[in-house]
């Protein structure tokens, strides 16, 4: 009867010990995401739009992502689509654990502070900051996945060059416990992961559109003090035809769509106006 009770009282140590060890062991799930479409870079509202892919690699099976990591600069959310968490059992960490996998896709506005100063040759880093607000600094601590977080080859932005796409992982100290008692002193710290997507403006056309006119006003009101009396009707007529050109050209930029190219209607303007000027 001793044995049995010595065994029973071993086990049941066993189990306390493993309980308090998964409970001290820190959580450090592996962060990965593919960036599939990028549009809608609003100035004057202050956000893009994007839809992505995230992952997490993990070998906690309490640790539920899905239900805990957030979008800390989110402004809103249009979609959010979720594959089940899937145990790989021939992936094995350290402690010969069974790694769980789970990804999940989302359709986003983020917020972000535009800086224009240097518009139209403006670059710019867009940003996607993602934090496990449940569990502090001490408890998890985000790996990341370099290899495989990439933006998609076939996404193109017009008007813009999209130069790379960096994973960072730091603390995030917060000056504020939350009222959370378990938490000893002033502050709180979190895992933050940012998700940093490099573009330039490819900014010629726009630098033509805004400034040529400026240039060309300059030109014709020095231009002006050359002019003998007999041609002044004439160049009234020029500089009319000018003015209605820049107008019409207005019109048609503020109809069409953002291009960074050469289109066809500019070049009938260009026409038209080298037409005049040979005149």
């Amino acid at each position: 009867m001793n044995k049995i009770y010595l065994i029973i009282l071993i086990t049941l140590s066993s189990l306390f010990a493993n309980e308090n060890t998964h409970k001290n062991t820190k959580t450090t799930p592996e962060f990965g995401i593919y960036i599939t479409s990028l549009n809608e870079l609003n100035t004057k509202k202050g956000s893009f739009d994007v839809i992505f892919w995230t992952w997490f690699l993990y070998n906690n099976k309490d640790y539920h992502p899905h239900k805990t990591v957030d979008i800390t600069n989110l402004k809103s959310m249009q979609s959010f689509y979720e594959l089940e968490a899937e145990e790989k059992e021939n992936i094995k960490d350290e402690n010969s654990l069974s790694k769980i996998w789970q990804t999940q896709k989302f359709k986003t506005t983020i917020l972000h502070n535009w800086n224009l100063t240097e518009y139209p040759f403006d670059s710019h880093q867009l940003k996607i900051k993602f934090e496990d607000a449940d569990f502090d600094y001490s408890q998890l601590t985000f790996t990341l996945d370099q290899e495989n977080s990439k933006i998609s080859k076939d996404l193109k932005l017009d008007g813009w060059i999209i130069e790379k796409l960096e994973l960072i992982e730091r603390e995030n100290i917060m000056e504020t416990t939350f009222g959370d008692p378990a938490i000893q002193g002033s502050h709180s710290s979190y895992s933050e992961v940012t998700a940093i997507i490099s573009i330039t403006r490819d900014g010629l056309r726009s630098f033509i559109n805004i400034f040529a006119p400026i240039y060309l006003a300059f030109f014709l009101s020095w231009l002006g003090y050359f002019i003998k009396e007999a041609y002044t009707m004439k160049m009234t007529l020029f500089l009319s035809s000018i003015f209605m050109l820049i107008g019409n050209k207005n019109i048609i930029d503020s109809t069409t769509p953002i291009s960074s190219d050469i289109t066809l209607l500019d070049k009938v303007q260009f026409r038209i106006n080298t037409n005049n000027a040979k005149k």
